[in-house]
């Protein structure tokens, strides 16, 4: 990319800056604002760095680094400032705001200092960060001082930009993250969730596969031939008459890394997935030696949302030899308007014929999209069902991020002993696009999600390495609104537990101590782990039973709630209750409550099906589809 400077009386274009890899943003270019002038530009390869335009404005740089304390507080971390490095700037007067790069962080730390107008050199800088907009919030990442670092893969003709981060003391397992889809690319350093997968022990990939942006619009056109993606070497093509401007070794990769993988002129994303899973483990080893030479049954998973969830049920479904689990996250499952899958969404070459055929000589965007049958993620259900999967939704997000995949995977009706073992389907109720909005769906999420990866990453992490940790599960009664779960095993959160006294005391008061007696005990002189088992060692007062047996939840369209339990034998005493917005299921040693995703309608009573297995039950609620 270029920076081209553009005269309003007509002259001929100045070029300014040009860079061989990466974008230049408008973001990223310090202008004077008393004479327009471009001063510095900042540009993010695999990490960011700004270059100064004019001699006189190099001495401000110096002096932004050379001013910093030795130390800076984030939060309420203290943070070596040994290798930051300014970034850019937002002005206010002499009044300015200064982003650093840190080499442990995502986002850059902002500082608040001073630079008088007619000063060469800042005249003061704070060591106090600022919470400004696009700066870190914390240090979290930075406390577990992660190993990062950033390479351009070489695969064929293609040279991936890839990020690991790693623990210090080593990876007991490898997460492979996948960003959200053209409009957003992976970065250096480590960002919230890569601190919560470090702290547990994991290693992160990052893979910028083809079609991602930043890094040039070759490579973000890419598509099936990455030939004309990035270059590994010399000034960009159409840049030859600015290659005097280019600024050194600098800007030129400072890692290009062999692999032996074959080249992928006519595949799509996922040979640079590929590729770089095959980089980590078998050449730079994150795993230990052990793993390299085994080749399959790697402690490796893959995650992703949107596009990146999209990218992840391909990359279960299709790299079974490399990956031991898929969590997906709001996947992209159809595309806006009826409009045809794009290049970029077609995930190898394999992929690509099938697709070209399907195609044939129809005009694009004409109709249905014939290539759906291969790339929408409900044509993966028959191979997803043998596979460990965990995919989550937001009911409020937009429809091209829900839809069929939980209807294929478990079609209405179908018989509980039918419903895939393997797959945890959860929708969160009122989330949007991204989720965030009710505090106990969200911890949800990452408590399913930190189980889930130590289930299926732990038996295959080895062990005389780096162990895997994890926190116990606790259930915060989120509001779901679609589910297909398995039974679930854990402790109980303040909320869920005053919801089942609630039940009792509500009981014993609306209709009696006589009616009240009758309901099944939740606590027992007996420790049970189980439905008619367990340990007969007396602790009294303890909670017995699993705390959510196996159950499937849907909402009609006339706001009619359906949900299905599944129980590991035939319950004793089972008893369902219901308020405004829960519905609490008791049985011998099981207490399961649910909060529902519509107000139930008053005076209407549940309507409940035993099936014919005995330990399945299936209960309607009518709702209000305009409440919830």
């Amino acid at each position: 990319a270029a920076l081209v400077h553009v005269a309003a009386d007509g002259s001929a274009p100045a070029p300014l800056f040009a860079h061989p890899f990466a974008d230049i943003t408008a973001a990223g270019v310090w202008v004077d604002p008393d004479t327009d002038v471009a001063e510095a530009v900042m540009v993010e390869d695999l990490r960011p760095r700004a270059y100064s335009l004019l001699p006189s404005h190099e001495e401000v740089l110096k002096s932004l680094q050379q001013s910093l304390a030795s130390e800076v507080t984030l939060g309420d971390v203290r943070l070596s400032s040994k290798d930051m490095e300014p970034l850019y700037v937002q002005r206010h007067g002499d009044r300015w705001l200064v982003y650093y790069w840190h080499p442990s962080l995502t986002d850059p730390v902002v500082l608040p200092a001073v630079k008088p107008r007619n000063f060469a050199r800042a005249s003061w800088l704070g060591d106090q960060a600022l919470p400004a907009r696009a700066g870190a919030l914390n240090a979290v990442a930075a406390t577990l001082q992660p190993r990062v670092e950033g390479h351009r893969l070489r695969s064929g003709p293609c040279n991936i930009p890839i990020y690991l981060v790693l623990p210090p003391e080593g990876a007991g397992a490898l997460v492979v993250r996948l960003h959200e889809g053209s409009s957003v690319r992976d970065g250096w350093g480590a960002d919230g969730m890569d601190a919560w997968l470090l702290s547990r022990g994991y290693g992160i990939l990052k893979v910028n596969f083809r079609g991602s942006p930043g890094f040039g619009r070759r490579w973000q056109d890419a598509g099936a031939d990455c030939a004309a993606g990035i270059q590994t070497s010399g000034p960009a093509a159409g840049a030859e008459d600015l290659s005097s401007l280019l600024l050194g070794e600098e800007s030129v990769p400072a890692s290009v890394e062999p692999s032996e993988a074959e080249p992928a002129e006519s595949g799509g994303f996922l040979d640079d997935v590929t590729a770089a899973i095959r980089w980590a483990v078998d050449e730079r080893k994150v795993l230990g030696d052990a793993f390299a030479e085994k080749g399959t049954n790697l402690p490796v998973a893959i995650m992703g949302s949107y596009f990146g969830g999209y990218a992840a049920l391909h990359a279960g479904s299709r790299l079974r030899d490399l990956i031991a689990c898929t969590a997906a996250i709001a996947p992209l499952q159809s595309q806006k308007g009826g409009t045809w899958w794009p290049d970029a969404a077609v995930p190898d070459a394999s992929a690509r014929a099938e697709v070209e055929s399907l195609r044939g000589d129809l005009e694009v965007n004409q109709g249905q999209d014939p290539a759906s049958v291969i790339l929408e993620p409900a044509s993966l259900a028959g191979t997803l069902q043998q596979l460990p999967v965990m995919v989550a939704e937001f009911e409020r997000d937009g429809p091209e991020a829900k839809g069929r995949l939980l209807d294929t995977l478990a079609p209405p009706g179908c018989d509980p002993q039918e419903w895939p073992a393997s797959i945890s389907y959860v929708q969160y109720a009122g989330e949007g696009r991204g989720g965030g909005l009710v505090r106990q769906s969200m911890l949800d999420l990452y408590r399913r999600l930190d189980g889930f990866l130590y289930k299926h990453l732990s038996p295959l992490a080895a062990t005389d390495g780096p162990k895997l940790l994890r926190e116990p599960f606790v259930d915060e009664v989120p509001f779901i609104s679609a589910a297909l779960l398995p039974a679930a095993r854990g402790g109980l959160s303040v909320t869920a537990k005053n919801i089942e006294m609630g039940f009792e005391h509500g009981l014993r008061v609306s209709k009696g101590d006589e009616v009240a007696d009758r309901l099944p005990a939740l606590r027992s002189t007996a420790a049970g782990v189980g439905f008619g088992g367990g340990s007969t060692k007396e602790k009294a007062g303890k909670r017995e039973g699993s705390i959510a047996p196996a159950h499937r939840i849907a909402v009609r369209e006339d706001g009619t709630m359906e949900v299905t339990v599944s129980f590991p034998e035939e319950p004793e005493g089972v008893h369902v209750m219901l308020a405004e917005i829960c519905m609490h299921v008791r049985a011998k040693g099981l207490g399961f409550t649910l909060l529902l995703p519509r107000q139930p309608k008053t005076g209407e009573s549940i309507k409940a099906f035993r099936l014919p297995s005995g330990t399945e039950f299936m209960f309607e609620i009518a709702g209000d589809p305009l409440i919830g």
